[in-house]
């Protein structure tokens, strides 16, 4: 599916959302990791006692924003990535999922259900939040595409 954003990073309020989810994957390490819009809204969204969610190599950008000092987080197994989760003072977990408090950290995309079914857990979690975990539409979404799985 093709993904059109309708907002901008600078442009985001957090107090809009329940959760913060970074997606993983390569463009995180090359073009998420040090955007300055991206950082703060992390770190705002974790201040917040919003959820903050990362799989992948995206899980480098929580770290490096500061929030998971003293949290148990994963990571994809790069090495690179394993140094610098480790480095902003996370306690590695080494596999699978780790949820620590309103922290959802995944490895890649073999764990994506079990990162899934975590981020659906927390949301639930959440006083007279909607009930998540239904189908309901993507408004990110091609109109001709049906949100859910192809």
């Amino acid at each position: 599916a093709k993904v059109k954003p309708d907002i901008l990073l600078k442009d985001a309020d957090i107090q809009e959302y329940n959760a913060l989810v970074l997606p993983g994957g390569r463009g995180s390490r090359e073009y998420l990791i040090d955007n300055e819009y991206l950082l703060a809204l992390v770190k705002t969204a974790y201040e917040k006692g919003k959820i903050v969610a990362a799989i992948c190599s995206s899980c480098m950008i929580p770290a490096k924003a500061g929030i998971l000092k003293g949290k148990t987080a994963t990571c994809f197994t790069r090495p690179e990535d394993v140094l610098f989760l480790k480095a902003s003072g996370a306690h590695y977990q080494g596999m699978g999922v780790a949820v620590d408090g309103r922290i959802i950290t995944a490895t890649g995309p073999a764990d994506s259900d079990k990162f899934a079914e975590k981020i659906l857990e927390a949301l639930n979690k959440i006083k007279d939040a909607p009930v998540y975990g239904q189908e309901i539409p993507c408004r990110f979404c091609d109109e001709d595409e049906p949100a859910g799985d192809p």
